[in-house]
């Protein structure tokens, strides 16, 4: 194979990485926090959440050592891209 082979894009990637691109900033255009999950390592392709409410401290002791999270209530959405072609 040649190296300019090599180089020629997957066309079917590209398209569906734009979707995903475009999907995720029409939900963080509505105010949502969106993250793209890249290379069809999970179900979904865009996860979107906002928050709901107030922040929550959590304090938990394991083996001596306390650990502090803050929990805040989201509303979330998986969303999985596809295109399909109309008649």
């Amino acid at each position: 194979m040649s190296k300019d082979a090599s180089r020629v894009p997957n066309l079917k990637y590209s398209r569906a990485a734009a979707m995903e691109r475009r999907v995720k900033k029409e939900w963080e255009a509505k105010g949502y926090i969106a993250a793209r999950s890249a290379g069809s390592h999970s179900p979904f392709d865009v996860y979107a959440v906002q928050p709901t409410g107030n922040e929550t401290k959590h304090v938990v002791k394991v083996r001596g050592v306390e650990y502090v999270t803050f929990v805040t209530p989201v509303v979330g959405f998986a969303i999985q891209c596809k295109r399909y072609r109309t008649k």
